[in-house]
């Protein structure tokens, strides 16, 4: 049996101010709860849904609280409400720790917070361990964005801060994705770098693409009229790692 106050927590983290206020957020589902459990993020609280023997037994050594299907309901953030939810810890990542060892994706302005975290899994993929958000980015702790990354947001550090400081004082390349430009695969790319990413409507800002060295493009050979955001950094990921 959960309180009303712990469900009433719960439902809290999901608005963003609650969840910095807390600095906790949400993760659904026994994959991804399972991963950051076993990753460097603490975990603060685990429900477990009560008649389910086998997440009983996967998590058996984990304190946990059980709970009936309709509780977990009450605090689930997802249509269907999966067998499990838990309730983690985070530290806002400071400019500061902003490593500049190997590449950095810079995103300005993403706004879907399904692309946001999809962009996370994929920087995971290509063991790019460092995200930079414009500082109106989707929330990295939006339950939608932790649960595209699929735990990969144990593995990649995200910061938000103001990108014009940011890619004005840095030493490191800038390759700005851009509808105009040299054609991404004829690139010999160096080991380390920066991929500015733009909105998913209108993509990278003219006073952030004038800071860029290099701007790049997909080609396009159908009639569509843009790619989607997380479908083009795959793309040029993969090219900066071959």
């Amino acid at each position: 049996m959960v309180s009303k106050a712990v469900i009433k927590h719960i439902n809290a983290l999901k608005s963003k101010k609650y969840r910095y206020k807390f600095l906790s957020f949400i993760a659904e589902g026994e994959k991804i709860i399972k991963e950051l459990i076993h990753s460097k993020i603490v975990l603060k609280n685990l429900f477990l849904l009560e008649n389910d023997k086998h997440l009983l037994e996967i998590f058996a050594d984990v304190p946990h609280t059980l709970v009936n299907s309709s509780e977990l309901k009450k605090m689930s953030g997802l249509k269907t409400p999966n067998n499990c939810l838990a309730e983690f810890s985070f530290t806002p990542q400071e400019a500061t720790e902003i490593v500049t060892t190997d590449w950095i994706i810079v995103l300005d302005e993403i706004q879907d917070p399904g692309n946001l975290g999809t962009i996370i899994r994929i920087a995971d993929w290509f063991g790019i361990s460092q995200i930079v958000c414009s500082e109106n980015c989707a929330d990295v702790y939006n339950q939608k964005v932790v649960q595209a990354t699929m735990a990969s947001i144990a593995r990649v550090k995200i910061c938000y801060i103001d990108l014009i400081d940011f890619l004005s004082t840095t030493t490191l390349p800038i390759f700005v994705a851009d509808m105009q430009g040299v054609n991404y695969t004829t690139i010999d790319f160096p080991k380390k770098g920066i991929l500015l990413i733009g909105n998913e409507g209108n993509g990278v800002k003219v006073n952030l693409v004038d800071l860029a060295q290099h701007i790049i493009t997909i080609p396009k050979i159908g009639q569509a009229e843009s790619l989607n955001a997380a479908i083009a950094t795959s793309l040029i990921c993969a090219k900066i790692r071959l």
